[in-house]
């Protein structure tokens, strides 16, 4: 398993389901983070999320679509009693502005339309490259996945206009939530702030659904550390991630059902 010098190793089903393999030549290597492979079997993307990798897409010149997991160096991770609100977006939950112009976040049975704004925000430079995005279409259909995984298109509307103004994917494993990719309106000054907004609201909702911690992933984007996420190296991350990820929520978000909430509403409950 061990890596070539300047090699990306090849990984496998059998690499995860070998407990000391795993923990000797993954979890305690702080020379390698990135991974390969060309299995995009919903079951093994689920166990990779389960083992605490955070997979991304490439296309290949000679191999293709491939899948890059990620064992990380270091993770970015929210607890809710450091969640962060700035005083920029408390002033326009004070404003009104987000109840008159009816901003609202709900959870997607279909991945397409957070991806279209990925896509039209990144001009075509994202990893969910065609293979992801079949991927990601069968795992947010599977009514029972393994691991209790459940896969979330989060998309944020102004719903004065009924536009998708952000959003983001991710899933749930346990007790905790990984966000995987998003976007928001970068074009139209009047959603400067909306990424920010998305962002506050999902914590609150994630709160106040029993869910213990936000997995925000790459520690090196200066938003994740302005909401209230600390780094954690790998260990210390691994720690937390084993001690959530097997615990139940009592009342998941179902994705058979509309559930809609109001970013107006959900900004005042911080003040």
């Amino acid at each position: 398993m061990k890596a070539e010098q300047n090699h990306i190793p090849y990984l496998t089903p059998e690499h995860l389901a070998d407990p000391l393999a795993l923990q000797t030549y993954i979890y305690d290597d702080n020379t390698i983070n990135y991974y390969w492979t060309d299995n995009w079997d919903p079951g093994f993307y689920i166990e990779l999320a389960y083992t605490g990798f955070i997979s991304v897409g490439m296309n290949h010149d000679e191999l293709g679509d491939i899948l890059l997991p990620e064992m990380q160096f270091a993770y970015a991770l929210l607890d809710w009693e450091n969640l962060h609100v700035s005083r920029k977006i408390k002033k326009l939950g004070k404003s009104g502005f987000l109840e008159k112009e009816e901003f609202y976040i709900t959870f997607g049975k279909t991945v397409d339309p957070v991806i279209g704004g990925i896509a039209e925000a990144y001009s075509g430079t994202s990893w969910i490259t065609s293979s992801y995005h079949n991927l990601l279409r069968s795992l947010i259909t599977s009514e029972t996945l393994p691991r209790g995984f459940i896969l979330h298109a989060i998309e944020m509307y102004h719903g004065k206009t009924g536009r998708l103004v952000a959003g983001e994917i991710g899933y749930t494993i346990g007790t905790i939530y990984t966000s995987l990719t998003g976007f928001f309106n970068r074009r139209d000054p009047m959603y400067n702030n909306m990424g920010t907004v998305q962002l506050v609201c999902l914590g609150i909702i994630l709160k106040q659904a029993g869910y213990a911690c936000w997995n925000l992933g790459h520690p090196y984007m200066q938003y994740k550390i302005n909401v209230g996420s600390k780094i954690l190296k790998r260990p210390d991350f691994l720690a937390q991630w084993h001690r959530f990820r097997d615990r139940q929520i009592k009342t998941p978000f179902a994705r058979t059902q509309e559930q809609r909430f109001d970013c107006g509403e959900i900004v005042k409950r911080v003040f």
